[in-house]
């Protein structure tokens, strides 16, 4: 039994090992073809050289040859000379006794190879030795399809999680219609009491990261029951009908535990839309998906539910979507700010924290993270408080953590001439002082001149969680945009550089977007329904480009109006290189009077900026 398992797992590996496996088979081919020709090119020290009959039969004549060896099964001779010299040649099967009675007449010691008794049962053996490994080869593949399941379950033995609803936070809706499945699970005579059918499945959709696997692991932990994980590409399989005997093993397995929850991740792979094109891997695909739903029909009566989860619901099949399958569709959105909270407590209780941290304050400069993204933000916080060799992670190591996340790590070693250092410096603090002068734009969190990621500079805004935006919001970010030109522009005397590239690129999309979807041009709603791809008519165009082109007057009379307090944000980049949200409000509160009552000229700033910002183009 261990020599046909070596066995299986060799031709396994040989036949379905993939890259690596292909490798080595091919170079194991090229060393055997080496071998053979070096055989041949150098033979073995002591062999006897190859000659025509004609040689052996000259050697005969003038009675030089001493000994003899006859092969009559292999109808070869093979002479030594008195001269020690040794050779060999092929004789036709009539001359076998002829050459005997030659060399015996000559004198020459013959031996005679005896013609070996093979037995019926060898030579069928040896007869049929091909056949056989072509049998045992296509039992092999047909053991690999049959056992593709079982294969397939090993190692994906089913467990019961730890995870609680506690542990799952930011969701409070998701994880209140998820209850019922617990309840369920739990009381199933409650539900038989009135009749009621608790739903076969669950499907949630949503964005990654969002939290949909520790959701159906917090639904199998609080009802206690096995929790069967797997892949909706690990169903697909080049070899036919493997795909549909794992889903009927998977689902055998779980109905055996009474009561279970099978979770599919990333369904789409197996439930795409079924359509009419042809190949093996599209029938394989088809025939896993229609096992798939025969078994989530319920033709079995079990209390297992299953979960599934996708970021691409417009993919799957209808037939999937049906009642009496997924019946419930939840969308798992990402967390909100009062999530976000939650969130970063529930990750940051196995790190130890100072008690500087303000998860309130983070939550908020988290906008649009979700939950797989602020566990890696405090992951790297940690990161930074160990190479800082601090013992605990600060509100400094958490404020760097978030800065390598969204803006890219520093690169210090990038060499940036002095010009270049004070034009990005007044670059960003162009737009820094419309972020921070208009009121409808998101405040700075920071701003730095040290380069991260691809870029030598950024003014980091704060997210917001708005999912609406207004006419004023969007203006506003167009003029945000260009106050980097302005504060160029500002520096050297009208000029400007090509460091405003990114952001013409930024204030383009939004530009278009603003018109051809949000009906915020001049023309309103008779300029929507363009697509960029397909080629703008001349009016929209004219349209975006009077929307960029006053955005860039309004930045311009922000910067020139306080230009004061842009050369002394610009003068605190250059010394410190980055500026907190903090210290930028006591700029703006030594340049507007005592920050409560802003300056005149200030207020005209606003004012101007907000004249503009609400023309038409």
């Amino acid at each position: 039994m261990p020599a046909f398992e070596w066995t299986h797992r060799a031709i396994r590996r040989t036949y379905f090992g993939g890259r690596a496996r292909g490798g080595f088979i091919v170079a194991l081919g090229v060393a055997t073809v080496l071998s053979v020709a070096i055989l041949i090119a150098f033979p073995e020290p002591g062999q006897p050289a190859e000659v025509n009959l004609n040689e052996i039969d000259r050697a005969i004549d003038d009675g030089h040859v001493a000994s003899a060896r006859i092969d009559d099964v292999a109808r070869t001779v093979v002479i030594e000379r008195h001269s020690g010299l040794r050779q060999r040649a092929a004789y036709p099967t009539t001359l076998g006794a002829e050459l005997s009675r030659r060399l015996i007449d000559v004198g020459a010691e013959v031996t005679v190879e005896p013609t070996p008794q093979t037995s019926i049962l060898v030579r069928l053996g040896v007869s049929f030795l091909p056949l056989m490994l072509i049998v045992a080869i296509l039992l092999l593949y047909l053991r690999h399809m049959r056992s593709g399941a079982a294969a397939f379950s090993r190692g994906r033995e089913a467990e019961i999680p730890t995870t609680r609803f506690a542990d799952v936070g930011g969701i409070d809706e998701v994880v209140a219609e998820l209850a019922e499945a617990r309840d369920y699970l739990n009381h199933p005579e409650r539900f038989a009491a009135s009749g009621a059918r608790a739903p076969r499945g669950f499907l949630l959709t949503g964005p990654p990261g969002t939290g949909k696997t520790l959701l159906a692991r917090a639904v199998a932990g609080e009802a206690g029951v096995p929790f069967f994980a797997i892949s909706g590409s690990d169903f697909v399989e080049t070899f036919a009908g493997v795909g549909a005997a794992r889903v009927r093993r998977l689902f055998e397995l779980a109905r055996r535990r009474d009561r279970a929850i099978v979770f599919i991740d990333e369904i789409d792979a197996v439930g795409r839309s079924r359509n009419a094109r042809g190949g093996s891997d599209t029938d394989e695909r088809e025939r896993t998906l229609n096992q798939l739903l025969v078994e989530m029909d319920g033709f079995t009566p079990s209390n297992v539910i299953v979960l599934a989860a996708t970021n691409r619901v417009d993919l799957l099949d209808p037939a999937l979507l049906r009642p009496g399958r997924f019946d419930r569709t939840i969308p798992v959105p990402p967390p909100d700010r009062r999530g976000r909270t939650r969130i970063l407590e529930i990750v940051s209780d196995r790190h130890k924290l100072a008690d500087d941290i303000d998860f309130v304050d983070l939550g908020r400069r988290t906008a649009g993270m979700t939950g797989a993204d602020l566990a890696v933000l405090v992951n790297e916080a940690a990161l930074v408080a160990t190479r800082a060799g601090h013992q605990v992670v600060t509100g400094r190591d958490l404020d760097a953590a978030l800065a390598t996340t969204v803006l890219g790590r520093e690169r210090p070693s990038v060499v940036v001439s002095d010009r270049d250092r004070r034009i990005v410096a007044w670059h960003e603090a162009g737009h820094a002082v419309c972020a921070l002068l208009l009121p409808d734009t998101d405040d700075p969190v920071q701003v730095t001149i040290v380069p991260r990621g691809g870029t030598g500079g950024t003014t980091w805004l704060t997210a917001s969680d708005d999912q609406l935006v207004s006419q004023a919001q969007a203006r506003a970010g167009l003029i945000v945009a260009m106050g980097g030109r302005s504060g160029e522009e500002l520096l050297l005397q009208g000029d400007f550089t090509s460091g405003a590239s990114l952001d013409y690129a930024s204030a383009r999309t939004l530009a278009t977007h603003m018109v051809t979807r949000f009906a915020m041009g001049r023309k309103g709603v008779a300029h929507v329904g363009y697509e960029a791809a397909e080629g703008l008519p001349s009016d929209v165009e004219q349209a975006i480009n009077g929307l960029l082109e006053d955005s860039l007057v309004a930045a311009r009379a922000l910067v020139h109006r306080a230009s004061d307090l842009l050369e002394a944000i610009a003068a605190e980049l250059l010394v410190d290189e980055t500026v907190t949200l903090s210290r930028l409000h006591e700029l703006v509160a030594r340049h507007q009077g005592d920050g409560t009552e802003p300056a005149d000229d200030g207020d005209e700033g606003r004012r101007a900026g907000l004249m503009i910002l609400r023309s038409e183009p």
